[in-house]
């Protein structure tokens, strides 16, 4: 909760990831992803998306930028 806010509560009702896979991945189709600190973001979703058997970020998407390696260029 100190890192997001998001109570256990709040979240209860909500849906899993699994639940709307396909509307997200539907959403970034060939999108360029914006994502500071890209490997951290990344890397959750890249283990939901393969608890669900499909395949990693970068295979949906055009691109990914990481907006932190951009700032310490």
């Amino acid at each position: 909760m100190q890192v997001h806010g998001l109570t256990t509560e709040f979240l209860q009702d909500k849906p899993r990831f699994h639940e709307i896979s396909k509307e997200f991945l539907n959403f970034i189709n060939d999108a360029e992803l914006i994502i500071h600190n890209a490997p951290f973001d990344v890397g959750f979703l890249n283990h939901e998306l393969s608890l669900i058997n499909l395949k990693t970020l970068d295979k949906y998407c055009a691109a990914i930028t990481d907006t932190l390696k951009l700032a310490k260029e």
